[in-house]
């Protein structure tokens, strides 16, 4: 048997609000530096920049659920029951200023079947159109 002198281990650690997430971190680094030691080694951490914890602005979600009903019907707009832990790029404008992070469907109702990351996802064209109005009425309502 071969050992290596060396060992990597990669990591995405993700919370429902950064409080969370920083104890998560010290708690994995405290784990990493533990181990290592009870087997002689060392442990070596490198945090590499990540992406922030998604928050929505509780009145920025009144408001783009407001919307939705008032354009689309009280059946098109449903809260989450649990929070989902992805890792945004809208999570660093919503560190910035408030606002909603909202997902849309856009699967073709018979073949909702692959996540959007998949190479067999396909799209219904409608929900442009969805999406058009939605922001459209967004603008519009907030102007008067």
């Amino acid at each position: 048997m071969i050992i290596p002198e060396t060992a990597e281990m990669r990591i995405s650690l993700r919370s429902f609000s950064p409080e969370v997430k920083h104890r998560l971190l010290e708690a994995v680094q405290q784990l990493a530096h533990s181990t290592a030691e009870a087997y002689g080694l060392k442990a070596e951490i490198e945090v590499m920049p990540d992406y922030p914890v998604t928050v929505n602005d509780e009145r920025e979600a009144i408001y783009s659920r407001t919307v939705i009903q008032s354009v689309f019907g009280p059946d098109r707009a449903r809260e989450l029951v649990e929070p989902l832990s992805a890792s945004e790029d809208f999570a660093h404008v919503l560190a910035e200023v408030p606002g909603t992070f909202a997902l849309i469907g856009a699967e073709p109702e018979e073949k909702a079947s692959e996540t959007n990351h998949s190479p067999r996802a396909s799209f219904a064209d409608s929900s442009i159109d969805d999406v058009t109005e939605f922001l459209t009425n967004a603008a519009w309502f907030r102007e008067s």
